[in-house]
């Protein structure tokens, strides 16, 4: 038999309603069922209206906020609503009562009816179909922004280049995403999405680039200036139909170095929407993240000109070298290994094309900044027409050149570049003026002669004689006594005065002397100035006493004309707690700090006399040095109170009126500064300041710096890796010029030797490496021949001084002679340091001890007499009494005027007319009538001593 329902008693609900949204059809309609008693759908029921009414839960009537169609037409016992949707609620927070009915039956009732909240939906990346009046959008599971290599293009013109965007995690700045993102809304429903059509809602999507591993801390929707952070173009997408939230134009700018994601937030346009036409629909309160890139530099954009030539010198390097940077689109640093190509012109007549630029014209972008820097651009030929340059650079990639050009400068004539003995003495007989004096030439880089307001003094002098040098180096040194007991030499400065030589000594106690009185060891030590009477028999004089305290280094230099000297101080003794007997437990203890006063002294009337302090932090070393007819002066700061090496190290300019110092130019930073020295290539002057340790490292190994003297101050040029780099020094030999580094690291120190090639310095040679320590090193030249002159140990016990040597030879770069070893003294001591002076009442190497000096004089040479430093008139120099005492061969003169240096040719000295008779050996041992058992022996001499040994015919 068969069973079938029966009629239809009342309603069942079988779906529903889910996915409420302010204005909106329900995303799950409802769907009512007709049962019966035992509720069994009665499947013969059709035909008939079901009708939906919704009810607020505290006021139990209907109200007409249920809009769409309300009836359903019941088909075989089931009727389904198509599109009810709630208006005009405003998402007010409340239960609502929805009742289905229909004549005869008993209604249903679904009482827990409520708008669905935030927490039920999210934000999707959607991709949008073409909308013909129906909802057909689908979603994306990601989105990640992607730029085209050059503005309205895809890919590279040039197809061999490879498109700059074409990974999938890299975004270049500055230009529009090429696939802009879309926003939709979707309804949660377990695992399965439905997107939901938003439109004319009151959300917008705020968009916001955060570091990947932020983006759960910000930004929010009150984080309103949080979202233009690097991120351009209209950052905010509001809901248009059909139904997304479109952005148009963003863009990344700037934001190198990191990883990134965009973070899309959604936000309430207004609140309440009070008027009623933006139903308010709930906020997902869930960002939507993108895939996480990369940016990095883009195609450039533009070149930026950050320094320019202004007015310069024919020949010399320009004062201040171009520097520009590349930016892409975002004003980020272009890519690396873009190519900036210099041109020059002349800027009245660009028809004549380009002119010549000497100089490395082209170089590559550096990263990080986008930099290039010029370096050794010059320009030979002078011009009052005005030139400029101009920089360009190319995009093989977007086939795009982007290009800057400067202002107009000037080139005048050049400075000084070479000196050239023109005329070499000849006819020279000694104690006689030369019947041929020398005439020297100053040239520009140009070739020709330099012009009236670049005239400079040349000095000559004597070269010593390799021959007479050697003689005298296998005599060894000769002591100086300083008649010390308790007080150790620190340093000893030797200078000349009115013809006068004179010793400046800094001094300290022997702290490490065993019978040593505790209770006298202080800082304040005075440093003492002598005189040296009649080198090398003389005795040293004591003459005055000047008050120091943590002396370590005196420097002479002259001043217009006067004779200064400047003090390095490098600890100011403020607590001693010994001297003051207020040890308790009879330990010793001083205080005091490293900032202190270096000072500069007048010497006059056989004093020195005070004249400026200037602040230090303990101050090692003191150089002095000359650009033009200026003097200055650069201290090296070591260290400070913090025990920090790390100092600002100024350089002071000595004014000639008053004898102070003003700091000039820019202060630079340095790591325990421990010497200066100053070199000058193609009308550049260059310091270079050895730096020996890093205490922020703990390291001897650091880098030493080199600055160019710039316009605008000092430039840093290169620096130099050095391991506890003790000593700096320049040298000129021939045309080439030396910087040479000594590093001293117990058990592991070296001499090496860097030249200046091609617009920077390269490692020329390392002269000596393994040696146990060096503290100290000079060099002088001979005739033939530079040396250098080491003080150092070669073992823990092992002290010496070793001579280095060089032959002066034109040379290629290729085969350029080098040092090697000439001799070691031994059996002297610790020597702490070497210094070569040569003046007018002596010339000799000083080796200054802990106890005592030693000297090696340089007798027995010939002497210069007459005016040897002459101004050159529009770039000549002409000697009119130079004369020399001794007779002999080989002889040369070296011209000096400033950095510029030459050797002279050779000559003769014959002897001069007859003049003296001279008694070599005297008679003795005379018996009358006998002859005599010692013989005279006499000697025929000039008025300086030269024996003429040519001439036989005079009784």
């Amino acid at each position: 038999f068969v069973v079938v329902a029966g009629p239809g008693a009342r309603l069942r609900i079988s779906y529903i309603p889910r996915g409420i949204f302010e204005g909106q059809p329900f995303i799950i309609q409802p769907k009512v069922e007709i049962i019966d008693l035992s509720g069994n759908v009665a499947a013969g029921d059709s035909f008939s209206e079901v009708t939906a009414q919704v009810f607020t839960i505290s006021i139990p009537s209907s109200t007409d906020n249920l809009v769409g169609n309300t009836k359903a037409i019941v088909k075989g016992g089931r009727a389904e609503f198509t599109d009810l949707q709630l208006s005009g609620l405003m998402l007010q927070r409340r239960r609502y009562n929805l009742r289905f009915s229909r004549t005869g039956l008993e209604p249903a009732y679904f009482d827990n009816l409520m708008f669905t909240d935030e927490s039920e939906v999210e934000l999707a990346f959607c991709s949008m179909g073409n909308y013909d009046g129906t909802w057909n959008t689908t979603t994306r599971s990601s989105w990640l922004p992607s730029s085209p290599p050059c503005p309205g293009m895809r890919s590279c013109v040039n197809n061999s280049v490879s498109a700059m965007s074409s990974t999938a995690a890299t975004l270049y700045a500055g230009l529009p995403f090429l696939m802009q993102p879309q926003i939709c809304t979707q309804f949660i429903i377990g695992r399965q999405r439905i997107v939901i059509d938003y439109r004319n809602t009151s959300m917008f999507i705020s968009a916001a680039l955060v570091s990947n591993g932020t983006e759960s801390t910000f930004p929010n929707c009150s984080d309103r200036g949080s979202f233009i952070r690097n991120l351009s173009g209209n950052n905010t997408a509001e809901f248009k139909p059909p139904g997304s939230a479109s952005f148009t134009d963003l863009r990344i700018w700037k934001g190198l170095g990191s990883t990134y994601l965009i973070k899309f937030s959604a936000c309430n346009l207004d609140t309440g929407a009070s008027n009623g036409t933006r139903p308010q629909l709930p906020v997902p309160s869930k960002s939507l993240l993108s895939d996480t890139f990369e940016v990095v530099s883009g195609s450039p954009a533009a070149i930026i000109l950050l320094e320019q030539p202004s007015t310069e010198s024919g020949g010399s390097l320009f004062s201040v070298q171009p520097r520009v940077q590349v930016l892409d689109y975002g004003q980020n640093p272009a890519q690396s290994g873009l190519i900036v190509d210099a041109i020059l012109t002349i800027w009245s007549n660009t028809s004549a094309g380009s002119q010549p630029l000497l100089g490395t014209s082209s170089l590559a972008v550096s990263r990080p900044l986008g930099m290039v820097d010029f370096t050794n651009l010059k320009i030979d030929q002078p011009t009052t027409a005005g030139y400029v340059l101009t920089f360009s650079v190319q995009d093989e990639c977007c086939n795009f050149s982007r290009t800057t050009t400067t202002s107009v400068f000037n080139v005048s004539r050049g400075p000084a570049f070479r000196l050239v003995e023109a005329l070499t003495p000849a006819g020279v007989t000694s104690v006689l003026p030369f019947a041929t004096q020398p005439v020297v030439h100053i040239f520009d880089q140009q070739g020709a002669l330099v012009q009236n307001s670049e005239d400079l003094v040349v000095t000559a002098s004597l070269n010593l004689q390799d021959a007479v040098v050697e003689q005298i180096l296998s005599r060894g040194p000769s002591r100086l006594d300083f008649g010390l007991t308790s007080m150790k030499l620190v340093h000893v400065e030797c200078f000349e005065a009115s013809g006068e030589l004179y010793l400046i000594a800094t001094m300290s106690f022997d702290w490490m002397d065993p019978n040593f009185d505790m209770l006298n060891r202080t800082y304040v030590v005075d440093s003492k100035l002598f005189k040296w009477l009649s080198p090398p028999n003389g005795s040293l004089v004591e003459i005055q006493s000047i008050q120091s305290s943590g002396a370590v280094f005196w420097r002479h230099a002259q001043v217009n004309g006067s004779e200064v000297l400047v003090l390095a101080n490098q600890f100011e003794e403020i607590v001693n707690t010994v001297s003051s007997g207020t040890a308790a437990d009879g330990s010793f203890e001083i205080m005091g700090t490293y900032v202190t006063n270096s000072s500069l002294y007048l010497f006059e009337n056989n004093r020195l006399v005070l004249k400026d302090r200037v602040l230090t932090q303990g101050a090692a070393d003191v150089q002095t040095f000359q650009i033009k007819d200026k003097t200055y002066i650069a201290i090296a700061n070591s260290r400070n109170d913090e025990s920090s090496t790390i100092t600002n190290t100024p350089v002071y300019m000595v004014n000639s009126s008053d004898l102070t110092m003003s700091p000039v130019w820019n202060s630079v930073v340095t790591k325990a500064a421990v010497d200066w020295t100053q070199f000058q290539v193609e009308g550049v002057v260059f310091l270079a300041v050895a730096e020996r340790f890093d205490a922020s490292m703990g390291s001897f190994a650091t880098l030493s710096s080199v600055y160019a003297v710039k316009k605008n101050g000092l430039v840093l040029f290169q620096r130099i890796p050095t391991f506890g780099a003790i000593k700096v020094i320049s040298l000129y030999a021939q045309a080439r010029v030396l910087l040479l580094f000594a590093n001293s690291v117990a058990g592991n120190s070296s001499l090496v030797v860097y030249e200046y090639l091609g617009g920077k310095l390269v490692l020329a040679q390392t002269v000596v490496s393994g040696l146990w320590s060096i503290s100290d090193l000079d060099q002088f030249q001979t005739s033939n021949t530079l040396w250098l002159v080491v003080t150092c140990s070669s073992g823990d016990s092992a002290p010496a001084i070793i001579l280095y040597t060089m032959p002066l030879t034109a040379c290629s770069s290729a085969v350029c002679p080098s040092f090697s070893e000439n001799r070691r003294y031994l059996g002297l001591g610790e020597i702490q340091h070497v210094s070569y002076f040569k003046g007018g009442s002596a010339e000799f190497l000083f080796l200054q001890g802990s106890w005592d000096a030693h000297y090696i004089l340089f007798d027995g040479s010939a002497a210069l007499s007459g005016n040897k430093a002459v101004k050159s008139k529009g770039g000549i120099v002409n000697y009119t009494d130079l004369s020399i005492d001794k007779a002999g061969q080989n002889y040369s003169l070296t011209f000096s005027a400033q950095h510029l240096t030459v050797a002279g040719g050779r000559f003769n000295v014959a002897v001069g007319a007859i003049s003296r008779l001279q008694v070599l050996v005297p008679a003795s041992g005379g018996v009358g009538g006998a002859a005599l058992a010692v013989q005279p022996v006499l000697a025929l001499t000039d008025s300086a001593g030269n024996l003429a040994g040519g001439h036989r015919a005079h009784q």
